[in-house]
């Protein structure tokens, strides 16, 4: 088939690489949907839900802490609001570490149940908000 010069401008931009679906904005929802859950991810433990229906309540208040008990899965909550901040087109996604290893295993987990990460703040990624930065509060 010839090559038009017209053929750029009757694409229709916004829909290309688009699923024409929603994006999922509850923390809960989001979590369900992900693709690439292992099975120690089934379901949300009973505080992880409590803690995201409170922040979810609560998300356009300027501060909101989060308290929870060790090993009560803050790792997995925090990478929620994360990606609900992505998917409702607020802006970019931060998640701080307060070092190296801890910030490699946030990437982990996050790897684990499928969500996109980038380590650097130039990641293309990471830019378009498509990606949670996972990082430390060191300036690199």
């Amino acid at each position: 088939m010839p090559w038009r010069e017209d053929a750029l401008a009757s694409l229709d931009w916004p829909r290309i690489g688009s699923t024409g679906q929603q994006l999922l904005v509850q923390p809960r929802d989001i979590f369900a949907e992900l693709p690439n859950k292992p099975l120690s991810y089934s379901y949300l433990r009973q505080e992880q839900g409590e803690v995201l229906e409170g922040w979810f309540a609560r998300k356009n208040d300027r501060d909101v802490v989060i308290k929870q008990n060790t090993g009560g899965g803050k790792t997995v909550v925090g990478l929620l609001i994360a990606q609900n901040t992505l998917n409702e087109g607020v802006g970019k996604a931060v998640y701080l570490a307060p070092d190296n290893y801890l910030a490699a295993r946030v990437r982990e987990e996050a790897a684990r149940l499928g969500l996109a990460t980038a380590e650097r703040h130039e990641d293309p990624a990471f830019l378009a908000s498509r990606a949670i930065l996972i990082t430390t509060f060191q300036k690199q």
